[in-house]
């Protein structure tokens, strides 16, 4: 009868010993499963992210990109009293080579919800801190391309360090004195 007690025990006491290593175990096994899991994730989303960002490039030809293409532009401007008569959005360019560019192309659209204007002014700087600009008109709520000839800046003699891009709206020219005006996919092209 002892001997039933001892084994019994001895049974009791080595099988929840084995659960413990086995739940151990176990719980290894999962971490080990999670982080292979999660290495191959961030791989194929490297890798994703790094073909499809070369592909795109391929498919343009031979554009420099100036702003990301990932999300527009919002470009929300309030040109009624007491705000000032020009609502300027600049950005600086990490000095763009564009001499063998022929235009500037870009997509825009009008927030059909909130109102815009049909006219924008474009100006373009080089390192020089020549400036020349460009209206385009005609923007409607849907997205429109529009490219630009570089010869119409005539006043850019330097393209080979383009620093800087402005979208200009002003009171005597807008056709909408408040609205949101949306820009996407900014580029030089040949």
């Amino acid at each position: 009868m002892n001997k039933e007690i001892y084994e019994r025990i001895a049974d009791t006491y080595l099988g929840k010993r084995n659960n413990k290593q086995h739940r151990a175990k176990a719980k290894k096994r999962k971490w080990v499963i999670a982080f292979a899991l999660t290495c191959s994730l961030v791989l194929v989303t490297v890798v994703f992210l790094s073909s499809s960002a070369f592909f795109s490039r391929q498919n343009t030809g031979a554009s420099i990109y100036v702003l990301s293409e990932r999300y527009p532009l919002r470009l929300v401007y309030d040109l009624n009293p007491p705000q000032l008569g020009i609502k300027k959005f600049s950005y600086a360019l990490p000095k763009i080579d564009a001499k063998s560019a022929r235009y500037l192309s870009l997509r825009i659209k009008g927030a059909k919800f909130s109102g815009f204007t049909n006219i924008l002014r474009i100006e373009i700087e080089n390192i020089r801190h020549e400036k020349d600009t460009y209206y385009i008109r005609d923007i409607t709520n849907k997205w429109q391309d529009f490219s630009i000839e570089l010869s119409n800046f005539a006043k850019i003699t330097e393209w080979s360090k383009i620093t800087g891009l402005s979208f200009i709206f002003e009171d005597w020219n807008v056709s909408s004195k408040n609205g949101i005006i949306y820009v996407d996919n900014i580029r030089f092209n040949e």
